[in-house]
């Protein structure tokens, strides 16, 4: 049980240094091979949005309450079935983090070492771990999720200011690359949709021939 209570408190103290230290905690996996493993990070993310979820609900709760107390719902007609989706996920969303929270990181890994390569930072055999270690290293960012209300954006964009973190000091990326990897997804649903766009507008223009 100590022996439990010791790793935990180990590992929670790592956590919180790369969360407080990104650069530093970069070196330190660098030099020392010092980091969260993708498993613990996923379990304190995952305590963490509990308690985000906490706050979520007990918001919704009160909006209930308030509504009755001054009969809101009979002015605005606001339907208790939007509350109840709202808790529903919510309550999904808690329950299947680790299964999406272990698929971001694997998203961000393959991004991560696409530009490894592309920009010859692959010279390295750890370059899977070292990708892997960045992508994890964004979890961190979830500890924003402790403050009611601002806590969600905050952590979205720190979760992007980690990554850029990491690849400019584990794979030594320049900050122009470094922005090009955050903004990528962004890039590639824009590059997407355009093609969508361009496809139906050349199927339309066929029909209409």
């Amino acid at each position: 049980m100590w022996y439990f209570l010791l790793t935990m408190r180990v590992i929670i103290e790592l956590f919180l240094f790369h969360f407080i230290h990104p650069y530093q905690g970069g070196s330190d996996y660098l030099y020392h091979q010092k980091g969260v493993r993708t498993s613990e990070a996923l379990a304190i993310s995952w305590a963490l949005l509990m308690v985000q979820t906490a706050y979520y609900l007990a918001g919704v709760s009160l909006g209930i309450s308030l509504s009755d107390h001054f009969n809101i719902n009979e002015g605005l007609q606001v339907p208790y079935k939007v509350f109840q989706l709202a808790l529903l996920f919510a309550l999904l969303k808690t329950i299947f983090y680790p299964i999406w929270g272990w698929i971001t990181v694997q998203f961000w890994s393959a991004i991560i070492k696409f530009f490894a390569r592309l920009y010859d930072k692959d010279r390295t055999i750890q370059l899977d771990e070292h990708s892997q270690f960045i992508a994890t290293s964004s979890l961190v960012s979830n500890t924003f999720l402790l403050v009611p209300i601002l806590g969600p954006p905050v952590q979205t964009i720190a979760s992007f200011f980690y990554i850029f973190a990491g690849v400019k000091k584990v794979l030594h990326f320049t900050t122009l690359q470094g922005v090009i990897v955050i903004l990528s997804p962004v890039i590639l649903m824009a590059s997407m949709l355009l093609m969508l766009i361009l496809n139906l507008a050349l199927t339309l223009s066929v029909l209409m021939a």
